[in-house]
């Protein structure tokens, strides 16, 4: 398999060259491992963007490829294979199978791509190490100019990515294979090794086949492995693929109004109107300093009563009021947190008298509904329901539930929240994620004309097995109602019931996640690792906070982003993610609403099921337009995606979206025929 080998493909490529006129090929990706974790290591990025892919585990030599092409038409538009298929000191692929793939790759000009591979002549490389055993940091760098030049739409900027628990192979370019070999990726210097070494490259033989190969292991856990897929991904595609990718951070603050007692400590926090002050202040900051394109902001899951329990209290002292008394319910029952409630079982806590007649003249007595009365406050950030109370509903009636929802959702519209710009009035997060197994509340939800509410992804049966892009559909046997959506959200490491430095830190050393001098920095290094791989991965999952994590005009001063500074705790973890984002790629950042982001999920899992069907055309070699079609006789309910990496000559009457640096991209609605696009 050494590049010597190619010799013979040259003959292949001259055999094929007429062919190439008419030749075109689909967009699938064909993945081959060993098994069946590395298939999942291989395509998680792939899952992401939406892009359809075949793989294939390898268990023994002489195993045959599926059917690679018919009629002139290409199954595949990319190979990815992993270890070469190495067992035993060989390749489970034959010499043979070997030569197929490369036969394919020369009549289509479909790019291979080897993902942890050992350096040798097959890659124009000799290995010059190993590292790092002994758990020694060698950073791995892109090569100056390389991602402007290979794969300018994947948006990456050269920076220092870790190689801990990623063993690799520094190589060194044989000097036979200059002219065919470049150097993508280095390994610096490091304790082992006093100068870079090659990590990654791209060999562009003679034949007019082209491969990538990567000299480190691949692992789903891994940014840098997630950082260096959007470069082979976009190298493999030339920019044009099924599928978009965006960073979507919505950060969910729950229990608005609500007073939270604080983690080890006999005191409570609730919310000032000075701290949604700064909020809406630093909103403005940090927007300016986003990249190009991008939309951020927080949004707060309101729970009414909590207004209704400060204003009594106001009331009390202010002679000219007599303000409506807040609901206090009977305690919820305690059930196991999966708990499948029977259908009408449950006794109701809610007192069949009650009605809504509460009025503005006291509402407004509370600071909190002052500072939301400015349009310009409120319009700032999003808004959601989180029930009237905050009741638990494992165990709640559906008479509880309607009045829970109804409450909150008549409150929304005497406050005025409902002509807010980020008001989501189709969905709820609910109160400590529960009821999700109890029909009767799912059942009340939807009477009020919902269809989606927020999950918990700690809780793995909150979310879809299949596919961790899908939101989850409930149904009878696990949920007591069918067809409701359930849309999947991140925990942080800002607890529930933290409102500074202190009682945070605190809390992540206790529950284990950080040892005796922990600091705030290592907590926020350690959310910068964990939540930059998921946003580079590509889910849009929203994130949970609460409201005493937004407190922010009374704390110690941090230093973030260059300077020091007061910050809430939200503050200090958007700030440490999206710089995060910024110094790893070009890409905005935008914040979608609660009701827009179910629906972005509901749509993907909708675009999936039409398994969509990007065939690209080719003249001279090269690619010149494509073909959208899908398995569905080229009828699907949504629009497909397609991300485009030149420019079109006709969109078709077709929407696009651009945003900022991101590729632009074409949502095509098929109605029975496959719509066919043509490069400027």
């Amino acid at each position: 398999m050494s590049l010597l080998r190619t010799v013979c493909s040259a003959v292949v490529a001259l055999l094929f060259s007429g062919l190439a006129q008419a030749n075109s090929y689909k967009s699938t990706a064909l993945v081959l491992a060993l098994d069946d974790i590395t298939i999942v290591e291989a395509t998680y990025l792939l899952e992401g963007y939406g892009i359809p892919w075949d793989g294939i585990e390898f268990t023994q030599t002489g195993q045959n490829l599926p059917m690679l092409e018919a009629s002139d038409v290409g199954y595949y538009g990319l190979f990815i294979i992993v270890a070469q298929l190495y067992s035993n000191g060989a390749s489970l692929l034959t010499d043979e199978r070997w030569q197929e793939l490369y036969d394919y790759q020369v009549k289509y000009g479909v790019r291979m791509v080897h993902l942890n591979v050992a350096p040798s002549s097959d890659f124009g490389v000799k290995a010059i190490g190993s590292c790092c055993s002994d758990g020694a940091e060698q950073n791995l760098t892109l090569v100056d100019g390389i991602a402007a030049k290979e794969f300018p739409t994947a948006g990456l900027k050269t920076a220092d990515m870790s190689t801990l628990q990623l063993f690799h192979f520094p190589a060194s370019i044989l000097d036979a294979n200059t002219s065919t070999t470049t150097a993508i990726a280095e390994f610096q210097p490091n304790s082992h090794y006093s100068e870079a070494s090659v990590a990654a490259v791209i060999n562009k033989l003679d034949t007019g086949r082209e491969q990538m190969a990567f000299f480190l292991g691949v692992g789903n856990w891994s940014t840098t492995s997630t950082y260096l897929g959007h470069a082979w991904v976009h190298w493999g595609y030339r920019g044009t693929y099924p599928g978009y990718r965006r960073i979507n951070l919505q950060t969910q603050v729950d229990d608005l109004f609500l007073e939270t007692i604080v983690y080890n400590s006999s005191d409570s926090f609730r919310l000032r109107f000075q701290d949604l002050e700064q909020t809406v202040e630093w909103l403005v900051d940090i927007n300016r300093r986003l990249p190009t394109g991008s939309s951020y902001f927080p949004e707060f899951g309101f729970n009414a009563n909590g207004n209704l329990i400060y204003t009594y209290t106001a009331g009390e002292n202010l002679t000219q009021y007599t303000c409506d008394k807040p609901v206090f319910t009977t305690w919820e029952e305690a059930t196991p947190l999966e708990y499948i409630k029977p259908l009408g079982d449950g006794h109701n806590q809610w007192s069949s008298s009650q009605t809504f007649d509460f009025t503005g003249q006291c509402l407004f007595l509370d600071p909190l509904t002052q500072f939301l009365a400015n349009t310009t406050n409120r319009d700032s950030l999003g808004l959601v329901s989180h029930t009237f109370t905050h009741l638990g509903l494992n165990n709640a009636t559906y008479n509880d539930a309607l009045i829970e929802i109804s409450f909150n959702l008549a409150y929304a519209e005497l406050m005025n929240f409902t002509n807010a710009a980020k008001f989501s009035g189709s969905g709820l997060i609910p109160p400590a994620i529960t009821g999700l197994h109890n029909g009767d509340v799912i059942r009340a939800w939807s009477d009020n004309g919902l269809w989606n509410a927020i999950g918990d992804n700690t809780r793995p049966i909150l979310r879809n097995p299949d596919n961790f892009h899908w939101p989850l559909i409930t149904n009878v046997a696990q949920n007591g109602y069918g067809g409701f959506q359930i849309t999947p959200r991140f925990a942080t490491r800002m607890y529930f019931n933290c409102d500074q430095i202190g009682s945070d830190v605190a809390q992540w050393i206790a529950t284990g996640g950080g040892t005796e001098n922990s600091t705030i920095y290592d907590l926020l290094d350690y959310e910068r690792t964990t939540v930059g791989n998921q946003l580079l991965s590509l889910y849009h999952d929203p994130y949970m906070f609460h409201q005493p994590n937004i407190r922010s005009w009374d704390v110690e001063e941090v230093m973030i982003a260059g300077r020091m500074q007061k910050l809430s705790l939200l503050e200090m973890w958007v700030e440490t993610v999206t710089a995060e984002m910024a110094r790893l790629t070009t890409w905005p950042i935008v914040t979608l609403k609660h009701d827009h982001i179910a629906a972005a999920f509901n749509r993907r899992m909708l675009v999936d099921a039409c398994n969509p069907i990007v065939e690209y055309s080719t003249s001279n070699g090269a690619i010149n337009g494509f073909t959208v079609s899908c398995d569905t006789d080229s009828f699907c309910d949504v629009p497909i995606p397609v991300t485009v990496g030149q420019k079109l000559a006709d969109t078709k009457g077709f929407p696009t979206e651009q945003i900022g640096s991101d590729p632009m991209t074409v949502w095509v609605k098929l109605d029975g025929t496959p719509i066919s696009f043509a490069f400027a």
